[in-house]
């Protein structure tokens, strides 16, 4: 994590024993690591709950993370 630019840097492990960075959370499927970036770069100027709320917000408006796991 990259915090003064606002950026996540996350990769995926391969079966060769490469990685290759990922745009999409492998946790929480469907999680794009962008809205993960842009909820830091509000923390810059709102406070944690503030930025929380907004979160929750984005997530339960989005189809972002599907909650039945398929």
């Amino acid at each position: 994590m990259d915090v003064k630019k606002t950026e996540i840097i996350a990769f995926e492990m391969m079966s060769n024993g490469g990685s290759r960075r990922i745009r999409e959370s492998m946790v929480l499927l469907g999680l794009a690591i962008g809205l993960l970036e842009m909820g830091l770069e509000r923390d810059r100027t709102s406070n944690n709950t503030t930025v929380g709320t907004w979160f929750l917000a984005q997530l339960q408006n989005s189809s972002a993370i599907n909650p039945s796991g398929e």
